[in-house]
């Protein structure tokens, strides 16, 4: 009977074991899988991975206030200061960038195609946090040239790809060719 009611515990417990592993785990900053939000222009939801504090792939799904459109960009992103005070739980990032960027409008046919050109900083905590403040000149392409703007403030948290995974190699990869100095001939 002992044998039985232990049997039926680790079936049972097996899957729950399993969930808890495949849980997502806050990385140790603000690197990893950033999922978030941002309020502005475009307002919606904020995806990034930044494999190392330098480099981070930024996008955004979302609604524009201003057009009433269904806004999609994504973004590379450069840092290109970081003000790191000592003994300080604050770290300010710099970043400049470039990416495409699609408003559809299904119901008055203004689909759009650009080019963003994104600056703005990126504070963040020793946490897995942070805050960004974005402004982004636009300049539309498709169906005509013109130039926009858009300012979005958003928050995300950071979580740290899973051992193994394709996420955590990218980002081992990019950790070794940062550190690996090649010798000059």
């Amino acid at each position: 009977m002992k044998t039985i009611v232990v049997t039926a515990i680790l079936i049972f417990a097996s899957p729950f074991a399993q969930a808890q592993e495949a849980l997502p785990v806050f990385s140790e900053g603000a690197e990893g899988l950033g999922l978030g939000f941002g309020v502005g222009e475009p307002t919606g939801l904020a995806i990034a991975f930044r494999p190392n504090a330098d480099h981070t792939i930024a996008a955004m799904v979302g609604w524009t206030l201003t057009k009433g459109q269904l806004h999609v960009h994504t973004d590379y992103l450069l840092t290109v200061a970081k003000i790191d005070p000592p003994e300080s739980v604050i770290s300010l990032n710099v970043y400049g960038g470039v990416g495409p960027t699609l408003d559809l409008d299904t119901q008055y046919q203004r689909n759009g195609l650009g080019l963003r050109l994104p600056l703005g900083v990126s504070i963040a905590f020793d946490k897995p946090i942070d805050i960004f403040i974005e402004l982004a000149p636009t300049m539309g392409v498709l169906p005509d040239l013109n130039m926009s703007a858009g300012g979005t403030v958003g928050v995300r948290g950071w979580f740290a790809p899973k051992q193994g995974s394709s996420l955590d190699q990218l980002r081992n990869h990019d950790a070794l060719n940062t550190r690996t100095k090649i010798p000059a001939e």
